[in-house]
C-alpha cells in the first residue's frame, strides 16, 4: 500500500506515529473491516518518516501528494491556503507578505498564484464556491462574479447560464458588461435578461454592436428596451439588415392576413 506517509511521532497521548499523508486509504481500509478495533492489530504499509522532519516539511509533503490527485479542485487548493494562511496569523509572528512566501515555498507556487488562492477562499457565496470547485466556472471569474453587487438569484442565474453556455475569462468579461448595460437601460434584473430569446447570442456581441442592435429595434418597434428585451429579443442575434427583412416581411404577412 503505497502514498500512505507516516512520521515517527510521540504526541501527547502516546501514539508514536503521526499520519502525514493517505487519510482517504486508511479511511477505506477501515471501512472494509466490521469491527474497528481489528484493524488496529493490521499491518499497514507505509513510508516511514523519522522524528526530525519538521511540522513545515511534513505538510509540504501531505500537500504535494494531494495535489498529484487529479480529482484535487483549485478550490481545495484556495481552502488548504487559506488554513495555513489562518494558523500563521494565529501564532503571530509574520507579516502578510512573509506568510504568503511561506506558503508559496510550502504548496511550490509563486507568491502571485498564492495570493489569488487566498482571494478566491475569501469568496463567501456557496452557489460561487461549487461552482469553482466542480470547474463549471475559472477562479478568475468566480472572482469577477464574487465582487459585484448581486442578489442570490442573480448569481444563481449567471452560474446557470455559464453551465450551459461555457464562457472563458475574457469572454465573460464582455458578457457581463453586456448584461450590466442590458439590466441597467431596461430596469430589468440580470435573471430577467438571461431568460430572453436568444440571450446568450446577443450578450456576446461586441458592446457597440449589441447597442447599435437595440436602438435599431427600439425604434423601428417604437416600444421601451424592457419590452424589446423581453419579447423581440430573438432578433437581436441576427445584424440590422436581416432585423429589417424580417420586419418587412412580418408587415407584410400582417397585411396580406
Amino acid at each position: 500500500m503505497n502514498n500512505i506517509i507516516v512520521r515517527k511521532w510521540t504526541s501527547h497521548d502516546g501514539k508514536p506515529y503521526q499520519l502525514i499523508s493517505g487519510f482517504r486509504r486508511i479511511a477505506a481500509l477501515k471501512s472494509v473491516k466490521d469491527d474497528p478495533a481489528v484493524f488496529e492489530d493490521e499491518p499497514i504499509w507505509a513510508r516511514v518518516l523519522d522524528a526530525t522532519v519538521s511540522n513545515d516539511d511534513a505538510y509540504r509533503i501531505s500537500f504535494t501528494e494531494n495535489l498529484a490527485r487529479k480529482d484535487l479542485s483549485l478550490w481545495e487548493i484556495a481552502q488548504a491556503c487559506a488554513e495555513i494562511k489562518r494558523q500563521k496569523e494565529t501564532k503571530g509572528g509574520m507579516n502578510s507578505g512573509d506568510i504568503e512566501k511561506h506558503i508559496a515555498n510550502l504548496i511550490q507556487k509563486d507568491d502571485r498564484t498564492v495570493r489569488r488562492y487566498l482571494k478566491l477562499a475569501s469568496i463567501q457565496d456557496d452557489k460561487i464556491k461549487e461552482a469553482v470547485h466542480t470547474g463549471d466556472i475559472t477562479p478568475t471569474t468566480a472572482l469577477d462574479i464574487g465582487n459585484k453587487s448581486l442578489d442570490e438569484d442573480d448569481i444563481a442565474a449567471i452560474l446557470l447560464h455559464i453551465k450551459k453556455f461555457p464562457k472563458t475569462t475574457r469572454t465573460f468579461v464582455n458578457f457581463y458588461n453586456n448584461l450590466e448595460v442590458c439590466s441597467k437601460w431596461s430596469k430589468l434584473s440580470i435573471a430577467i435578461i438571461l431568460n430572453c430569446p436568444n440571450a446568450d447570442k446577443f450578450l456576446s456581441l461586441e458592446k457597440k454592436e449589441l447597442l447599435k442592435r437595440i436602438v435599431h429595434r427600439k425604434k423601428g418597434s417604437e416600444k421601451p428596451v424592457a419590452e424589446v428585451l423581453r419579447g423581440e429579443a430573438g432578433s437581436l442575434a441576427k445584424p440590422i439588415p436581416a432585423m429589417d427583412t424580417e420586419a418587412h416581411r412580418k408587415s407584410f404577412q400582417y397585411r396580406f392576413a
